[in-house]
């Protein structure tokens, strides 16, 4: 007999050898809203369900909203995330963000944890938290506290952004970028130095324009049809 798919064969034999097979992999959110969006390389639609290592992205005007456990993730045009389990056994859902804009709602400060090119951004209390993160080059971010502040950790170093703050992130600076005053607003605030990363003050509207505009949050209780991912285990 012919078996195509590897955990199939694996799960045939750890039955035939008396282990018992692996439970379902538990689902890690679910689609509210998608138009102009895609799962892996196939269109989505609003009801899948999404498991972990789901990889999600976005047509230049496209739009996806998801639910993952106490969180809401709206991801722009033009982007593109992967969703992880957190590690630990901690209920929360890990997303690195590749490339584009995601905004994220949560009030519990473990729910969520946004990364991008290596740095972790996340509430920084269990309060209602909406931040904003987009990724502009492999060094570079904005990161927006929309509402309440956030957690930013680069390496072994952490800041907090407070609410309504916006900066451009420059990650493993040169000595020339941090010498050089930010050009774009050189009367606003000089920039916060940190060993692994140089942070300049920016304005919200100069952050929702980098993003490419506000970002809405998807409701509290949205109706949904129901689906799942075809590439659950």
């Amino acid at each position: 007999m012919m078996i195509g798919h590897p955990l199939v064969a694996t799960i045939l034999a750890m039955t035939l050898a008396g282990i018992p097979a692996p439970t379902r992999f538990a689902a890690l959110g679910i689609i509210t809203e998608a138009d102009g969006a895609y799962l892996r390389d196939r269109r989505v639609s609003t009801g899948t369900t999404l498991y972990d290592g789901d990889r999600l992205s976005t047509e230049p005007d496209g739009v996806l909203r998801l639910r993952s456990g106490a969180a809401l993730l709206y991801l722009r045009g033009d982007s593109q995330i992967t969703l992880r389990s957190e590690p630990n056994d901690e209920k929360g859902t890990l997303v690195d963000l590749t490339a584009g804009t995601l905004v994220f709602s949560t009030a519990q400060a473990a729910a969520a944890e946004i990364r991008a090119n290596k740095a972790s951004i996340r509430p920084a209390a269990d309060t209602p938290t909406i931040g904003q993160i987009t990724a502009v080059a492999p060094k570079l971010l904005y990161v927006y506290a929309r509402r309440n502040a956030l957690k930013f950790s680069y390496r072994d170093e952490t800041e907090i952004i407070a609410e309504g703050e916006s900066y451009r992130v420059v990650l493993d600076p040169t000595e020339d970028a941090a010498a050089k005053p930010d050009s774009e607003h050189p009367r606003r605030n000089p920039s916060r130095r940190r060993k692994g990363f140089l942070f300049f003050l920016i304005g919200a509207g100069a952050a929702a324009a980098a993003a490419g505009g506000a970002a809405a949050m998807p409701t509290a209780n949205p109706i949904v049809e129901h689906s799942e991912s075809p590439f659950h285990p």
